[in-house]
C-alpha cells in the first residue's frame, strides 16, 4: 500500500512538471516573459523570446512585439516589416488596442529606411552588405536603412563589381552596375616555318678580265728588253773598226735603240702589273728622271 501511494506522488508530480513546464513554453507565457524584460531594460532578451513565441504561434500580436522591440534597437528596416506585418491585421483585437503605438512606431522607422534600385546585365548577382538579394533582371527594390552600404556583384564573363551607395531615408536611390568584361589574352601570332636554306655546289670561279693585260705586258716587256739590249750593244760597239778596217759609227742609232727598248719594257711592265685582281693592287707613277711600280698581290 505503501508503495502504491509512493508511485501515485511521483506520477502526481511528474504531471504538474510537465503542465508548468508546457505553460513556460506557451506563446503568452513567451510573450509576458519578453515583456518582463522590456521593462527591465533588456531588449535584446525580450526580442529573442517574442521570437520563440511568434515561431510557435504566428499572430498579428508576435509581429508587433518584434516590431516595438526592434525600432527601440534601432533595427530600422526588420521593425518597419514587422510592423507592417502587424498593421496589415486591422480586425485584431490586440492590433486595435495597440494601433496608436504602432502606427508611430512605423513613422519613425520610415523616418530612417530608404530604398534601392540597381540594374544592371542579366545573371549578374547582386550582394548588399555581404548578402545576396537576389540575380538581375529579377532583384526587387531593396528597403535599406539610412547610411553607406557596399554594394558588390558578380556575373560569368564579367569582372567583380564592387561600389558604396549612399541610402537617403525617404528617398529611391538607383545603382547601375557597370560591369566590365573580362578580355581574354591575345592568342599567339602563328609561327611561320622557316624554310631550310639551299646550299648549291660553288661554280668555277669567273674568268679574270685582265688576261690580255697579262700577255700583252709581257710580250712588250720582252720586245723591250730585246731592243734594250741591242741598242746597248750598238753603243758599245761605237767608233771601233771591222776586220776589214770599217769604223762603226753606232751611237746614235744605238742610244735611239736603247730608248725605245726601255720605253717598251716600262710600258709592258705597267701593262703587265695594272691588270686588274681581285686580290691584287697596282699603282704606277711616272715622273721626268723616274718611274714607280707599286703592287700588292
Amino acid at each position: 500500500m505503501t508503495r502504491v501511494l509512493v508511485l501515485i506522488a511521483c506520477l502526481g508530480l511528474a504531471v504538474t512538471s510537465a503542465t508548468a513546464a508546457a505553460g513556460e513554453a506557451s506563446p503568452d507565457a513567451l510573450i509576458e516573459q519578453g515583456l518582463a524584460q522590456r521593462r527591465s531594460g533588456n531588449p535584446e532578451r525580450a526580442l529573442e523570446l517574442f521570437r520563440q513565441a511568434h515561431a510557435l504561434a504566428p499572430s498579428a500580436r508576435t509581429f508587433g512585439q518584434m516590431g516595438l522591440v526592434e525600432a527601440s534597437l534601432k533595427q530600422w528596416v526588420e521593425a518597419e516589416n514587422h510592423l507592417s506585418m502587424s498593421l496589415a491585421n486591422p480586425d485584431d483585437a490586440w492590433v486595435r488596442k495597440n494601433r496608436a503605438f504602432l502606427d508611430e512606431a512605423l513613422t519613425v522607422c520610415r523616418r530612417h529606411v530608404g530604398e534601392l534600385v540597381v540594374t544592371g546585365p542579366a545573371g549578374t548577382e547582386v550582394f548588399v552588405a555581404g548578402r545576396s538579394i537576389g540575380t538581375l533582371p529579377t532583384v526587387p527594390a531593396v528597403r535599406l536603412p539610412e547610411g553607406t552600404v557596399a554594394i558588390t556583384a558578380s556575373a560569368p564573363g564579367y569582372k567583380a563589381f564592387e561600389q558604396s551607395a549612399t541610402i537617403t531615408a525617404g528617398e529611391r536611390s538607383q545603382i547601375v552596375l557597370a560591369m566590365a568584361p573580362i578580355v581574354p589574352p591575345p592568342a599567339p601570332p602563328p609561327v611561320t616555318p622557316v624554310a631550310a636554306p639551299i646550299l648549291r655546289e660553288p661554280g668555277p670561279p669567273p674568268e679574270s678580265s685582265g688576261g690580255w693585260h697579262v700577255w700583252a705586258g709581257a710580250s712588250l716587256a720582252a720586245a723591250g728588253t730585246a731592243a734594250l739590249a741591242w741598242g746597248i750593244v750598238w753603243i758599245a760597239v761605237n767608233g771601233r773598226t771591222a776586220g776589214d778596217g770599217t769604223l762603226y759609227e753606232t751611237r746614235t742609232p744605238g742610244l735611239v735603240l736603247a730608248g725605245a727598248g726601255a720605253a717598251a719594257l716600262i710600258g709592258g711592265a705597267a701593262i703587265f702589273f695594272t691588270a686588274p685582281r681581285a686580290d691584287s693592287k697596282t699603282a704606277v707613277a711616272i715622273a721626268p728622271g723616274s718611274f714607280l711600280i707599286r703592287a700588292r698581290f
